[in-house]
């Protein structure tokens, strides 16, 4: 199956803003969130939040976190 340039195009704009190695978020090329947020009209929004190490986390919603 060909490759899907919308996801390729939003994984390397997160990995570039967080400054991590594209291939270490490869992975999240079939991860709910994203397939939801490319393919659902009512789905307007995908957020992207850094964790430990080289992690990161996928969301259709808006989260808060209070350090």
């Amino acid at each position: 199956m060909p490759e899907d340039i919308r996801k390729t195009h939003i994984l390397t704009t997160i990995s570039n803003y967080f400054g991590l190695d594209y291939d270490s978020i490869a992975s999240l090329s079939d991860h709910r969130s994203l397939n939801n947020f490319l393919d659902n009209a009512n789905c307007p929004l995908l957020a992207s939040i850094r964790g430990h190490k080289h992690s990161v986390h996928l969301s259709n919603e808006v989260i808060y976190l209070i350090l």
